[in-house]
């Protein structure tokens, strides 16, 4: 059943039950079928269904075709595989042909393709054909639309990331909005403040990467892969914290990683942005290995997060006594480097809103949190050389 935005203006994109796709008539709320691996999954036939598409399934070359019959475009990809053909009709939709397995383009008929790649293969869960929630933006945008899907952000130059010092994770982005509150968009919100911080952080010599530059959705494992092939020493998640229903709930939090999963507040946040850690990583070295890392990084994330309460104290009030927090956050927890992730306020409280949509409250609020970076940088970097000279 379609939703609208004024009863979810206060919502995230995703629970841990649902997700909610966004269109321009309307939205559409769908019950989760999951996650592999962190990654949250949804079945594919109720997408076809509730936005009108077109879908057939060979089970002889494990091939599937989603089709848009009003705009003549396809989507082809195996079961096996990530990838995703994408077929744009560039002529009418009418006069496209029919062949032997599925619909295929009439090779007298205009027409463009594009291949995009998923995080994670289609799975079917109980006999149902589920895909990832990325395959909202990536795939069903861009059929329902007509116009190419935005490219993820991939460095190949290797250069470029060993120079970067702060990895800023800009939250959310393409089809997952986010909180919302007055047409204000958390995913527009938290971008602009990332922009912000970033130029401060450049006239401070400081070189920062921002993991989504435009309204593209980046899914958590490609933001956690973008920091761990960087030489940065700080990973940086910004989002907006929101009440669905209190306008008068205000203030900042900060969390580092907590591998407890029994914290009722930092689950909840966790929940609202998106990122459980997931259940069903093995338990073997690779956990190992990624609980170690992360025990050996808590104590640096500590030491960042209080510097950082101190920044948010002059813009924001704390949302309680405990402004600094822990909870079991996938991008923390994936990241090899000490990470926080900020919670810059109540998108639902007016004067927090403000501090990011009001350019002068902004940046002055980016300028304050650069300086708090290269300070924190700048002061490890003589503890370091203190160290080393210490050494015979």
């Amino acid at each position: 059943m379609g939703v609208g935005l004024t009863s979810l203006s206060a919502q995230a994109n995703l629970s841990e039950t649902s997700w909610i796709f966004h269109t321009q008539q309307e939205d559409f709320e769908f019950k989760r079928a999951g996650n592999v691996r962190g990654t949250p999954y949804v079945c594919l036939p109720e997408l076809i269904r509730k936005l009108n598409l077109e879908m057939t399934y060979d089970p002889s070359l494990f091939e599937v075709l989603v089709v848009n019959p009003r705009r003549g475009n396809y989507a082809l990809f195996k079961t096996f595989s990530s990838k995703v053909d994408l077929i744009f009709s560039q002529g009418n939709a009418a006069k496209f042909e029919k062949a032997r397995k599925g619909t295929v383009l009439s090779k007298t008929l205009p027409q463009s393709t594009v291949s995009v790649d998923l995080s994670r293969r289609p799975e079917f869960v109980d006999s149902q054909l589920c895909v990832p929630i990325e395959f909202g933006d990536r795939v069903l945008r861009p059929l329902l639309s007509g116009k190419s899907p935005q490219t993820p952000l991939f460095l190949a130059d290797s250069r470029k990331l060993d120079r970067v010092q702060v990895v800023i994770d800009v939250g959310h982005g393409g089809n997952d909005y986010g909180a919302s509150k007055h047409g204000f968009r958390e995913k527009d919100l938290l971008l602009l403040i990332a922009e912000s911080l970033h130029s401060e952080l450049k006239k401070l010599g400081i070189n920062a990467l921002m993991t989504r530059e435009d309204d593209t959705f980046v899914t958590l494992s490609e933001r956690a892969r973008i920091a761990n092939q960087s030489a940065a020493s700080l990973f940086l998640s910004l989002h907006m914290n929101a009440h669905p229903s209190e306008t008068k709930i205000k203030g900042f939090e900060i969390y580092v990683l907590s591998l407890i999963k029994d914290d009722s507040h930092g689950r909840a946040a966790v929940a609202r942005e998106q990122q459980m850690i997931p259940d069903d990583l093995p338990d073997g070295l690779e956990r190992a290995a990624a609980d170690l890392r992360a025990s050996a990084n808590f104590e640096k994330s500590l030491e960042w997060s209080e510097k950082f309460r101190k920044a948010l104290s002059l813009h924001f009030s704390p949302s309680s006594s405990q402004s600094i927090r822990m909870g079991p956050f996938y991008v923390l927890y994936a990241a090899q480097m000490p990470a926080l992730l900020l919670e810059l306020g109540y998108i639902t409280h007016d004067s927090d809103r403000i501090k990011i949509t009001d350019a002068e409250s902004r940046q002055k609020l980016a300028q304050d949190l650069a300086k708090t970076i290269a300070q924190r940088l700048g002061s490890s970097h003589e503890s370091s050389k203190t160290i080393r000279k210490s050494q015979p």
